[in-house]
């Protein structure tokens, strides 16, 4: 009998097989976190018509779309947006463009809170 043989039968055929099912979980996990890492896009009316369809088939999976900015202004495509990224299975969020502004520190932190 061969020397590994031999060692493969002292070490027993269980322990052979846990070490096996522990390589390939391993494996697996490994390709599984690089697969589920999410991918996502941030949109506002600066990208124009959107083809939906087409971001989805490219892998994203959300889109954080622009909905307001400063004090007084809406982003008009946000509706569209929300619309269309839904319409297609993605997960949307959107988000508020600061921006402050004063003449002084406490002027700047006045207006960054009025606009949350």
């Amino acid at each position: 009998m061969s020397g590994s043989l031999a060692s493969l039968k002292r070490f027993g055929k269980g322990r052979v097989g846990i070490l096996l099912a522990l390589a390939v979980g391993c494996l697996l996990a490994s390709v599984a976190s690089a697969q589920t890492t999410p991918n996502g896009i941030d949109v506002s009316h600066w990208q124009g018509e959107i083809d939906w369809s087409s971001v989805a088939g490219d892998g994203y999976s959300f889109v954080y779309a622009k909905a307001t900015e400063g004090s007084s202004i809406t982003d008009v495509t946000y509706p569209l947006n929300r619309a269309g990224a839904g319409s297609v299975g993605l997960r949307v969020g959107a988000y508020h463009l600061a921006r402050p502004s004063g003449a002084s520190d406490a002027a700047i932190v006045a207006s960054a809170i009025a606009q949350a």
